[in-house]
């Protein structure tokens, strides 16, 4: 296990998370936002860090030669691999489709430079949304069924 690595990797797909729920956000409630994010900012990103720092650390502690019990330490890393890797995926899918759903409620065509920007955010977290899919899905697929 490549501890910084992983820990790396895991807050990277918990920020994704905050990407697509601080859009979700500002979509459904647009005159709370700043104040939100405000918020989120604060605590968001000690949690993103704490989160994976925490659970690579117990796993890595587990793995030391004094702790003998492999039985403990396998059905932690599977519930550490779930908690780092597939909750935070799933919870990208799933808001990315309720932002979706929320945005086709509300089309809206502008011509002016404010919504082109907004395109253009759009646009890049879907790029981020993809990307995160077609990187992280099989690798999560092939690390439970084998």
């Amino acid at each position: 296990m490549m501890f910084p690595l992983d820990v790396l990797t895991s807050s990277g797909l918990y920020f994704v998370v905050a990407i697509v729920s601080l859009r979700l956000l500002a979509v459904k409630h647009p005159m709370n936002f700043q104040t939100q994010h405000e918020q989120f900012g604060r605590i968001g990103s000690i949690v993103i860090w704490t989160i994976p720092v925490l659970v690579y650390l117990v796993s890595f502690l587990l793995a030391l030669p004094s702790f003998i019990d492999h039985k403990v330490l396998t059905i932690f890393n599977f519930i550490a691999f779930q908690i780092t890797r597939t909750i935070p995926v799933l919870s990208t899918v799933v808001l990315y489709f309720i932002l979706l759903r929320t945005l086709k409620g509300r089309a809206e065509i502008r011509c002016d430079s404010t919504s082109a920007r907004k395109r253009s955010l759009a646009k890049m977290t879907q790029g981020i949304v993809a990307s995160l899919i077609i990187c992280n899905v099989p690798f999560i697929i092939w690390a439970q069924l084998y």
